[in-house]
Order: structure tokens, then sequence, then C-alpha cells
């Protein structure tokens, strides 16, 4: 992975900044990291693919960023502009090998993809914030998103067509290899009005009212060839809503090094459209991978968030505790699942859920180069009511707790910071991160499993003079093995006509990585 930033500030007068920001991030990958040792007894780090999977990601963004002060108030536009592109390749092998639609006939099948992706963004956020030291702040704002995705996927069977087509399939032979194409051409547009007010209604007590009016429409262009037997098809999926999310929030300085507060809010997510085939209609016998009518749309979901909080400084503000608890109460939950004809992954909407849990994160600094900082998080989520065909097909029941969602995590970063003799800053840290055990799916239902938790450490230590910095970094320094999700569920695990399909496979944690970083700064 490489990367590269730039950055220009530019103050014509005292009351007007503007910040210019270029940034760009190129990775590469040779493939996934995955095992396949339950489906197809391979090594920890080995996967079973039948094909290399590597894939090439380049990210580049352009901001701009002016402040201008009013004296009564200070007006800051952002605006972002941002490509996305992606190419790469999959094992598609055991794909049709699961459907047993007859490919499995032939002993040296395979398959494979070609897949290329562009997104475009813009972003455009107004907001105007009031100076006023008075009883009364107020903030209010305009947004815009536009984003743009044009993607393609391509599968091949190289040897297929001229092996032998089975008469019965009643097609020629083909004249190439490729046996499906996909594009889509997916468009969404958000714009939002908001607004916030804090008023000081007693001695060190605020109130804080707030709300968001927003819009959104998306539409989803797919289509979809089958060259085999000469059959192509299109669809455009289109969806859109609006509403209002609204905030209300007290807070109280008990001291003035310990604040408190309270903040009641709502949330919401965008729905849209699944990338999947419809069904044809009236549904054959015998369907292939398709979505139903209630499989192609995604509704949108909305929390309201409720959190008691308290913020606090101690010893001249060289340590700092900060926690909170909160609880999420979840409609129409967005999560995965997959399409009851050919098990195909999609966006599905589940019933209600209820997310409760504590976070706190503590700070301090010595007098000398050390200090210390420690985070804990815990999580507690599960259904609130029956998700009807949420797993796979399987209801999810009240009580069922999440999937992927571990109860805790606790991290813990130590540093160390002075100036050598020899004018050169020495920066050395250590961390290590702990998480508990995840499911794979909601409640373990219909071939759910649990996922061990376990610790990560890393450890750094960067010399730096002037433009110069040269970082020595160890990044999983136990070398720790883990797995930290999986792919299908072990009813995968089996052999069709002689070929062990491998859909499930166990996503695994980078092992041990040393690395040499040298960094040097223009302009400054």
């Amino acid at each position: 992975m490489t990367s590269s930033r730039v950055a220009l500030l530019y103050e014509p007068t005292d009351n007007v900044s503007a910040t210019f920001s270029w940034f760009n991030q190129q990775w590469n990958s040779g493939g996934r990291s995955v095992n396949h040792r339950a489906s197809f007894g391979t090594g920890p780090y080995e996967s079973g693919h039948r094909f290399l999977e590597p894939e090439d990601r380049e990210t580049s963004l352009f901001s701009v960023e002016l402040t201008v002060d009013f004296g009564f108030a200070s007006l800051t536009s952002a605006t972002g502009l941002s490509t996305y592109d992606q190419s790469g390749q999959r094992d598609q092998t055991d794909f049709y090998l699961d459907q047993e639609w007859g490919y499995e006939t032939f002993p040296s099948f395979v398959s494979y993809t070609r897949e290329l992706a562009t997104e475009d963004r813009l972003n455009q956020e107004l907001r105007l914030v009031s100076n006023g030291t008075g009883r009364i702040g107020w903030i209010a704002g305009l947004f815009y998103n536009d984003y743009e995705l044009d993607s393609s996927s391509e599968e091949f069977m190289p040897g297929f067509p001229e092996s032998g087509i089975p008469a019965d399939w009643g097609i020629p032979v083909p004249a190439s290899d490729r046996s499906y194409y996909q594009v889509n051409g997916d468009t969404l547009t958000e714009k939002a009005l908001f607004g916030e007010v804090t008023i000081g209604i007693a001695d060190r007590l605020d109130l804080t009212l707030g709300g968001r009016q927003f819009h959104y429409d998306t539409t989803q262009h797919f289509r979809f060839d089958i060259p085999f037997f000469d059959y192509s098809e299109s669809q455009d999926n289109v969806a859109d809503d609006d509403g209002f999310l609204g905030k209300i929030g007290l807070s109280r300085e008990f001291s003035e090094n310990v604040t408190g507060y309270v903040t009641l809010s709502e949330g919401y997510r965008i729905g849209g459209a699944n990338s999947v085939v419809p069904c044809p209609e009236p549904l054959p016998a015998t369907p292939t991978a398709c979505a139903l009518p209630g499989e192609v749309l995604i509704k949108p979901d909305t929390t309201t968030n409720l959190e008691i909080g308290t913020h606090a400084t101690f010893a001249s503000g060289k340590v700092s505790l900060d926690a909170a608890i909160y609880s999420i109460d979840w409609d129409n939950v967005q999560t995965l699942g997959t399409t009851e004809n050919g098990a195909l992954p999609i966006t599905i909407n589940g019933g209600s859920a209820r997310s409760n849990g504590l976070e706190v994160s503590f700070a301090a600094r010595a007098e000398g180069p050390w200090s210390i900082r420690t985070t804990y998080a815990y999580n507690d989520a599960e259904l609130t009511s029956v998700a009807p065909g949420l797993v796979g097909g399987v209801d999810g029941l009240d009580g069922d707790r999440l999937s992927g969602t571990p109860k805790h995590q606790l991290s813990l970063a130590l540093r160390h910071q002075r100036i050598l003799r020899s004018g050169w800053a020495l920066d050395a840290g250590y961390g290590v991160t702990t998480t508990t055990d995840v499911l794979t799916r909601v409640g373990m239902r219909n071939g759910g499993e649990r996922l061990g938790g376990y610790s990560v450490h890393s450890a750094s230590v960067s010399l730096s003079r002037g433009q110069w910095q040269t970082t020595l970094y160890a990044d999983n320094l136990t070398n720790k093995y883990a797995e930290t999700s999986v792919r299908s569920d072990p009813s995968s695990i089996r052999n069709v006509n002689g070929f062990d399909v491998r859909r499930y496979y166990r996503n695994v944690l980078r092992p041990r990585t040393v690395g040499l970083e040298f960094r040097y700064s223009i302009g400054e």
C-alpha cells in the first residue's frame, strides 16, 4: 500500500482562510486472507481456491475547506471530490457446483470472474456557527451528497464450451467461454437541512435542541447477459424517502473539571436495492439463483438513541476520563442475508433490535515522557422481535444475540516521547487490543458458529528530526492466530459429484507484520 498527501493553507486576510488538500492511496492485494481448513483440509493460512484472487484499489480525494469569520458567526464551506477504482477477480467455481445445475458432470470444470468498479462522489456542506459567548449558541447548515457507481462483473468457464455441452441443454457450442456478464449503474442523491441551538437555561445548565430534515433518492440500473443461452435482462430499481430526525440534550457543569450530559436523538440509514436478478413470473418449478419481489428493495432502518455520560479532567488537564452508557432501539434492522433461491448474498431487513452498552476512556500523561491511554466498551445487542426468514430463511427470535458484535472490547496504549541529546525526537509506543467472541449468525441459528476472542499486540519506534521521520513498526507482534469471520456455514461442506465444494471458508487475522516507514514533509 502506498499513500500520498498534499495540503496547502491560504489566508488572504485575518478573517478568511482556505485549506486545499489532495490525498491518494493505492492498495494491491494478492488474494484474500482466508483458509479452507474445514471444507478442504488446508493449512491455517492457506486458501483452497482454484484461481488467484488479486485485487487492486485506488482512492483519490480532493477537498477545499473555506472559512469566513463574520464576527457574529463563522461560515464554513467544505467541498469534497473523490474517486475510487477497483479491479480484481474471484474463483466462482463453487457457486456453480453448489447449485447442481449440471456443471459438476464435467471433471475439469472451473470458473472465475473479472470485476471492475468506479465510484465518483461529490460532498458539499455549508455550516454557519455562532461566535457569541452569551447564553445562546446555534448552528445551521446544508448538506448535499451526489454518488455514482459503475461496475461490471464477467464470469468465465475456460475449456467448458469445447468439452461438449449436453444435448438436452439445447444450445450450440458457444463462441467464447464467457458465461455471464453483469453491469450496474447506481446513483444516489442526498440533501439535508440541519440546525441546532444551545440555550443556557440556568447557571451551568444548558439545553440543546436540534433537527435534520433530509431527502434521498437512489436508482439502480441492472443488466445481465447469459451468452450460452443468448439471454439478457435489465431492470431499474428506484427508491426514495424523506423525513425529520430530532435531538434533545441537557448538559450540566458540576465543576470546572466535571461535566455531565444526557442526549436523546434519532438516527437513520438509507435504503436502496440489491444487485440481484429478479425471479421470473410465474416462478418455474426449479428456479435458478434469483431474488423474489421482497428481496430486491432494502427498506431504511432507524434508531432511537439515549446516551448518558460524563467528561472529567484532573491534574491540570493531564488526566482525563470519559464515560457513557447508552441504549439504542433499532427498527427495520439492515443485515446480511441470502436469497431463497440460490443463496445469493443480499441485504435484508430483520425486525427490531436493541443495543445496550457502556464506553469508558481514560488518558494520563506523567511529568516525564510517559503517557497512557486505555478504553473499554461493553455492548449487549439482541433482537426484540421475531424476524421472519432473517437467518437464511430461518426466523430470528426475540432475545437472539446479534451476529458480528463482541460483548467486550479493551485497548491499552503506552507511549514514550523525548528529545535525545543528538537532537532527534524519539517516539516509542506499545499497544494491545482485546475482543471477546462473536457469533457468525443471529442467535447461532441455521448453522451459526461462535468465533473465539483474541488479543493483538503492536509496537513501534520512531525517530524524527526536521522534515524527516523514520518508523520501525510491528503489527500482531506475538503472531496471534485468529479466525475473525466466515463465509456461508458448515452445511456448505459437501461433495457434489466428486467435487469438494469450497464455498465455506474462514477469514483469518493478518499474521505478524514488520515494516520500516520513511516520511519526508515538504514545506515545513
